[in-house]
């Protein structure tokens, strides 16, 4: 009689299903801290009601998603801010309305970049971008407040 073989099909379903919740979490996180206004991250807070998954590396893959997100909106708002510079303020709004609007951004909203994790407040970030603060504020800024947010549900 030949050896019986194992059948391990289910086990690598079993696994690339696991590794593809993780793969949704990262890219859920993405697009949720993107200027994209979407609610919160499903299969995150799936993975954590059902359990048996490892919630650390879900929160490392969901604050990177995040940051790739916070990055992109950033980006895209120095891209808009390098338009707006070459057509000498007269696309979107007058130059002294522009200078008013960075002064009020500079002195009150900038508090506001910890609390990017809200879907209404995802626009910050890319406000921080189009009026010239500087990265090395803003996006640590507003990471830290992906931060808080993931840790927050890890530790309840």
């Amino acid at each position: 009689m030949p050896p019986q073989l194992i059948n391990t099909k289910p086990v690598r379903n079993w696994v690339s299903y696991k590794m593809s919740a993780y793969f949704d979490v990262f890219i859920e996180s993405a697009i949720t801290a993107s200027i994209i206004p979407f609610g919160s991250n499903p299969s995150f807070f799936a993975m954590l009601s059902f359990g048996n998954y490892n919630m650390f590396l879900a929160a490392i893959l969901a604050i990177s998603g995040a940051a790739l997100g916070i990055i992109f909106n950033f980006i895209l708002g120095r891209f808009l801010l390098s338009l707006y510079q070459k057509t000498n303020g007269t696309i979107f709004l007058p130059i002294e309305k522009y200078n008013k609007f960075l002064g009020i951004f500079s002195r009150y909203f900038i508090v506001l970049l910890p609390f990017s994790w809200l879907p209404m407040f995802n626009f910050f970030v890319f406000f921080a971008g189009f009026f010239q603060t500087r990265a090395k504020l803003a996006l640590p800024l507003a990471i830290a407040g992906q931060i808080g947010y993931y840790c927050w549900y890890l530790l309840k």
